[in-house]
């Protein structure tokens, strides 16, 4: 009897194929409802032409994305399969000037998807950029815009003409060449400088003094050189981001108190904020008239106005960098286009067209063909042309170039910039070259088209790019200086730099040699 009550020797061993047989059938189960979950996303966008592995898989879009050449790919894949592709399992690109248009326009029912998560460069405190609520993007620009758009506020240009003064004493004082002395200088390092500067007298009516002091000196182009590269490989996986924004990994990140990095601008950021708010209250300190007391004007504060401050050191300089040095290297490419650019300035100035610095509404009037020499140097390389910018198709869905989009949908309007702006059907069969004569023998109607192309650069409609002015000053006013004043050339001409993108355009060792006229 009690034998009887002695467990089996079989009992464990049937256990155990019990258990195994659970865990495989719940494994199996989790397989199958997977896989159900991939076919029925799949099934979404089945319809939308593009790569098969990126109906799948996100995976495809992210080597693009860390191999730089993202917006190569784009504009391979237009080619091939129109302007509607699937790029993956829930993202598409649009390559039509007009549908970008209708899709960003003022009353469109897109809003930013939560990929604008990315431009959150303080934790918890939205800027005008990672802002994805329409009301509150709206109200946000009440604040800000005024600012940006020069309202309330004296005129940008004695803060650009004060910083353009310091490059020149730079290049005059430490990097001249001549026939017997041979110099190089880092022209895509100054180019930054120059904008970073000449954007703290804008903001903030201060230098940050990296062009006095030569040299990087709050570490603010060293953080965005760390950050780029990263940037462009969670631009696809965005949610990872998100993820460590949250505790407990929230700790790990940039604080203000850091010495370098993300953190010491944050940093920045607060003692630019703090400092106006003392002065403000203090008696005999002149009110500054800049964008940032714009900003408190209209109401902006604490951890809002901290936030916009912070953005701005990265929005408001590298784009325009970035545009000042493919423009530079491609006149010193172009010589013929070099000579015809200079020859024209030189003839403005002998006859008083333009004054010593230039102003603003004199480039505009006099120099037609530096304005196509810009125009067809962002053509050719639009700073961003890397960044997606996701929008979110609306809850009813939306029907783009004759392809349903359902709800869930986001749509990359930014990364086919460079498709758009190389189009040989638009731009013609030298498309791929660097021509500015095109702006100039285009007639009204056509050079308003190739415009509007162009102008998608900085956004449009309600996500238009609120610096826009303020970039096309900063080139306007830089570029009849450099070109009137010194020859540029490179030293070795067979051994250009190398360039890639892992946000914006950066080019390693744009090493150049300066001569005074």
């Amino acid at each position: 009897m009690a034998s009887l009550l002695l467990p089996s020797p079989q009992l464990p061993r049937l256990a155990n194929l019990l258990t195994s047989s659970i865990l495989l059938h719940l494994l199996i189960a989790l397989l199958l409802l997977s896989l159900a979950y991939r076919v029925h996303r799949w099934h979404k966008l089945c319809h939308v032409p593009g790569p098969f592995l990126a109906g799948w898989t996100s995976l495809w879009l992210t080597r693009g994305f860390i191999s730089y050449k993202v917006y190569e790919d784009m504009h391979a894949l237009t080619k091939k399969y129109g302007p509607v592709v699937r790029v993956a399992p829930n993202k598409v690109i649009i390559n039509n000037i007009d549908s970008i248009y209708r899709i960003t326009s003022a009353r469109s029912e897109y809003k930013k998807s939560d990929w604008y998560l990315l431009a959150r460069v303080m934790p918890g405190a939205d800027n005008l950029l990672s802002m994805r609520d329409p009301k509150l993007r709206a109200k946000r620009l009440r604040h800000v815009l005024p600012a940006f758009s020069g309202k309330n506020q004296d005129d940008f240009e004695p803060a650009v003409d004060k910083t353009i003064s310091t490059l020149l004493d730079l290049i005059d004082t430490k990097y001249l060449s001549s026939p017997s002395q041979h110099r190089l200088m880092n022209l895509a390092q100054k180019s930054h400088f120059y904008t970073l500067d000449s954007f703290g007298e804008i903001a903030y009516s201060q230098s940050f003094g990296s062009l006095d002091t030569d040299s990087d000196v709050l570490g603010i182009v060293k953080t965005g050189d760390a950050t780029f590269p990263l940037l462009s490989a969670v631009h696809n996986h965005h949610k990872i981001f998100q993820t460590i924004q949250k505790w407990p990994f929230y700790y790990l990140l940039p604080r203000k108190g850091d010495k370098v990095g993300f953190g010491r601008v944050f940093g920045l950021a607060l003692e630019i904020v703090n400092k106006r708010s003392r002065e403000v209250g203090e008696e005999g300190v002149d009110k500054k008239r800049d964008m940032l007391q714009s900003m408190m004007d209209n109401g902006l504060e604490g951890d809002e106005l901290r936030s916009e401050v912070a953005m701005s050191f990265f929005v408001g300089s590298d784009t325009v960098a970035s545009a000042i040095r493919m423009t530079m290297l491609l006149l010193m490419t172009h010589p013929t286009v070099y000579r015809r650019l200079q020859e024209q300035i030189d003839d403005a100035a002998e006859k008083g067209k333009i004054s010593r610095p230039v102003t603003n509404d004199e480039a505009k009037r006099h120099l037609p063909y530096m304005q196509a020499v810009i125009q067809e140097s962002l053509r050719l390389f639009p700073p961003s042309s890397i960044v997606p910018f996701f929008k979110e198709v609306p809850e009813t869905g939306d029907t783009v170039d004759g392809y349903y989009l359902p709800k869930g949908t986001t749509i990359g309007t930014g990364c086919v910039m460079w498709s758009m702006n190389r189009d040989e059907d638009f731009w013609g069969p030298d498309a791929n070259l660097f021509r500015p004569e095109r702006w100039l023998e285009a007639n009204e109607e056509r050079r308003a088209e190739m415009e509007r192309c162009v102008d998608l650069i900085f956004g449009s409609g309600k996500f238009v790019c609120a610096g826009k002015k303020i970039a096309f000053m900063q080139m306007y006013k830089l570029f009849p200086e450099l070109l009137r004043g010194y020859n540029w050339s490179l030293p070795d001409p067979l051994r250009l730099p190398t360039i890639d993108n892992p946000t914006i355009w950066d080019i390693h060792g744009l090493m150049v040699r300066i001569e005074k006229r």
